[in-house]
């Protein structure tokens, strides 16, 4: 009985010391506990996509500019960053606006992210709405996280509902697009036939050019497959890699 007495009396001292060192005495445990800063929630880490877009640039020749967007978590705003772009026209700003809005839209609210966008061009100025299509693909890739072909690139407008409007000029941007070791373009519908004037097929680099303005059938003139799509929903399928 002795022995248990003195074993709970151990116990009990052994409690208290515990407690006086847990509370600040001794090591000063919780105290230590109580200071360590805790890291702050970083933002969510922003992903970046960017593709080429063929263009036709102030001085009248196609060129390949480079498109990119930036997307992270957000409220759905849409920008544009100007300070590495070029003077860009209200309609090429509309078109990036259209693809913006229209990618968020198809994504979901669960998706709902800020997009920025910029182009890089040799131009120091930039019109037109072709590159609206190549936009919203690549926002689409940004949002969802997707990667993209590589072999293919894109011209075509976009509406607010999506639906793929005409560009000009498609001869030349696809040249260009062959030109750079590309293997297809997709376009707006109906237009792998085009009506082009003898400049044009000058420009485009083709031999036996005639005198006056002729219909031909692009992928045939310029050896490089042409897609056409409708809608703009369409045209990320195709570019979505499997």
């Amino acid at each position: 009985m002795k022995y248990v007495g003195f074993f709970i009396f151990a116990m009990l001292l052994a409690g208290l010391i515990g407690y006086s060192l847990f509370e600040g005495g001794g090591f000063g445990l919780k105290n230590s506990l109580e200071k360590k800063s805790i890291a702050p929630i970083k933002d969510p880490i922003p992903i970046f996509r960017q593709s080429l877009a063929p263009a036709i640039n102030s001085d009248g020749i196609s060129e390949l500019a480079i498109i990119k967007v930036e997307a992270k978590k957000g409220t759905g705003k849409i920008s544009i960053d100007l300070k590495n772009t070029p003077v860009i026209s209200q309609e090429t700003q509309n078109s990036i606006k259209n693809a913006g809005n229209y990618a968020l839209q198809l994504a979901g609210k669960e998706n709902n992210m800020d997009l920025t966008f910029s182009i890089i061009g040799k131009t120091q100025s930039i019109g037109g709405g072709s590159a609206g299509l190549a936009f919203f693909v690549i926002s689409m890739s940004a949002i969802l996280d997707e990667p993209l072909i590589l072999d293919t690139l894109i011209t075509g407008g976009i509406l607010e509902t999506g639906e793929v409007a005409r560009v000009g000029r498609i001869l030349e941007k696809a040249s260009v697009t062959k030109k750079n070791g590309f293997t297809a373009l997709i376009v707006p519908y109906g237009e792998k036939m085009a009506e082009i004037t003898p400049d044009e097929c000058a420009r485009a680099k083709i031999q036996n050019c005639l005198p006056e303005k002729e219909i031909v059938d692009v992928e045939e003139k310029i050896g490089i497959k042409i897609i056409e799509v409708k809608n703009a929903k369409e045209a990320y399928q195709l570019m979505v890699r499997k």
